[in-house]
């Protein structure tokens, strides 16, 4: 008896780790079929690019064989490049006439490329690795439009007071509170989307002169983000709600 019920355990055991190893087998299989047909996709896009002298060339989500390929196409001012196998700045650095770049979701970890690019006016980068420096984003002094996430402890984002042509901003803290320092005087910001929780003091959101329109968004979720954000002070409400700032505070839930 008991020797039956050790064989009936054994085979239990040895198909639960067959079922496992089926699943990782699948897993690997679909996430190589993903990346073929994102190749597909991505070089069918460049190939059309290429062929059209296109100034947008948008290969979000998709792959290249040979990112470097981008590189001399002088006539792209608009690239976006989000959610790609993309890794290093390096690999476009002679595109100069950019003036937009998307690079949300990949594992760029060295910004200091960006000093090629002198002429973006747009800068998406969202979703970024753990640690990475961001204070190059400083010398790109003709921002009018900048995504940044996620901060958290150590980072520092004090380069936006340079920024004096941005108008547009969506910045997101995690783990941390929102620093509203970095907005002190502001000459030229105007629309400013928040993700994560505001401090005690937010004086300086009362500083800026050309603010039309404050958008706060809290974190709900699995992914560490504080569920306790606060909103405006009463009194900055207040004095926003006098000059016509409009304020819009939503709640966007992180499954």
């Amino acid at each position: 008896m008991f020797k039956n019920i050790t064989t009936i355990l054994a085979g239990a055991a040895f198909g639960l780790l067959s079922l496992v190893a089926c699943d990782q087998a699948l897993e690997a299989t679909d996430a190589a079929t993903r990346d073929a047909e994102a190749l597909t996709r991505g070089e069918a896009r460049l190939a059309a690019c290429i062929e059209t002298q296109c100034e947008l060339l948008d290969i979000d989500g998709m792959r290249l064989a040979d990112y470097t390929v981008i590189n001399g196409l002088t006539h792209v001012k608009v690239l976006m490049v989000s959610r790609t196998g993309l890794d290093d700045l390096a690999d476009i650095a002679d595109m100069q006439q950019l003036t937009e770049l998307h690079i949300t979701d990949t594992d760029i970890t060295d910004l200091t490329g960006l000093q090629n690019f002198p002429k973006l006016k747009v800068l998406h980068f969202e979703r970024m690795p753990a640690g990475v420096d961001i204070s190059p984003i400083g010398q790109l002094a003709r921002l009018t439009e900048l995504a940044l996430g996620n901060l958290g402890e150590g980072s520092n984002a004090s380069f936006i007071k340079t920024l004096r042509r941005l108008e547009r901003l969506k910045i997101r803290w995690v783990g941390v509170d929102a620093d509203l320092s970095i907005f002190q005087n502001h000459p030229s910001l105007r629309t400013i989307d928040i993700y994560g929780t505001l401090p005690t003091d937010q004086s300086a959101l009362l500083t800026m002169r050309k603010l039309e329109s404050i958008n706060f968004y809290s974190n709900v979720g699995s992914f560490g983000y504080r569920s306790n954000a606060t909103t405006l002070n009463p009194d900055v409400r207040e004095e926003l709600e006098l000059r016509g700032v409009f304020e819009l505070i939503e709640t966007m839930i992180v499954c």
